[in-house]
């Protein structure tokens, strides 16, 4: 994959299937990068290379944010290699969404919705799959942005989680996206102290969340933790690693190498046998 990156292995416990999460960079939002060259931001550069990520972790499902060429870039892959997908556009202005894509020859799509949060254009995009004889529920969704907004974040938070408790019941879930929220934070603490939804960060099932998960410089430099897997019912036997600051430079995320601000996660997993829920 980009970057020279590649799997770890956390258990030695065959996976059943690998997920990936990736927040992919809006076409529409790509200009805001002054330090990165032009030529590197323009869809026809990036393009090729999230194809090229996408097609080389040969996942088994996608929760892709930031989605705005469903149509005419999801849609013909997934249609040549056998995949089936989700897309919500988000409410507003925006051009862009959530997809979901899954391998048909896997799963078969129980149920699908998605959900506004309250007085927001973000949302989560909520599907049931079955597995065989196993049903499990795939959540992506990409919280409000900017630091200022930790509380609003918290609340869409708290609003998914007790839809879930609603809905999910003993099903094992896959809560993935961009969370625009670090380590510690108030959104990241109720996700991992749930006592009902029980959920567990899948990297630090591995050992400690990623050094960073976005590199970019626009007035400052940020570099931070803001994306996740959170899994309820699974185990991990997998995880893609994270690279070194140094592999990607000094102009940060997206670069000549790497076309988001965001670096996609990804982790192979079982689920757990129903009495360990």
């Amino acid at each position: 994959m980009l970057l020279g990156r590649t799997l770890t292995e956390v258990a030695p416990t065959p996976p059943l299937f690998t997920v990936m999460t990736w927040n992919t960079l809006s076409d529409q939002l790509s200009g805001f990068f002054p330090s990165v060259p032009d030529q590197f931001l323009s869809w026809g550069y990036r393009a090729p290379q999230i194809m090229h990520d996408l097609e080389e972790s040969k996942a088994d499902i996608y929760c892709l944010s930031e989605i705005d060429h469903y149509d005419d870039f999801i849609v013909p892959w997934i249609n040549k290699i056998g995949f089936e997908g989700i897309f919500k556009k988000k409410r507003g202005w925006h051009r862009d969404g959530l997809c979901i894509l899954f391998n048909r020859r896997k799963f078969t799509l129980i149920s699908q919705e998605s959900w506004y949060f309250p007085n927001s254009n973000q949302f989560a995009l909520v599907i049931k799959l079955a597995f065989g004889a196993i049903e499990f529920l795939i959540v992506g969704t990409h919280l409000k942005s900017r630091s200022k907004y930790e509380e609003d974040r918290a609340n869409q938070v708290r609003y998914l989680l007790s839809k879930l408790e609603k809905c999910a019941g003993r099903l094992p879930i896959i809560l993935c996206g961009d969370f625009n929220s670090i380590p510690g934070s108030k959104t990241y603490n109720i996700l991992n102290s749930h006592t009902k939804l029980k959920f567990q960060s899948a990297y630090m099932i591995f050992g400690s969340e990623p050094n960073f998960t976005t590199y970019k410089i626009r007035e400052r430099v940020e570099k931070k933790t803001v994306d996740y897997i959170w899994i309820r019912g699974f185990s991990i036997s997998r995880v893609l690693n994270i690279p070194s600051f140094e592999s990607i430079g000094p102009t940060g995320l997206p670069s000549q190498e790497y076309p988001s601000d965001h670096l996609s996660l990804l982790c192979q997993l079982t689920i757990k046998p129903n009495e360990s829920l």
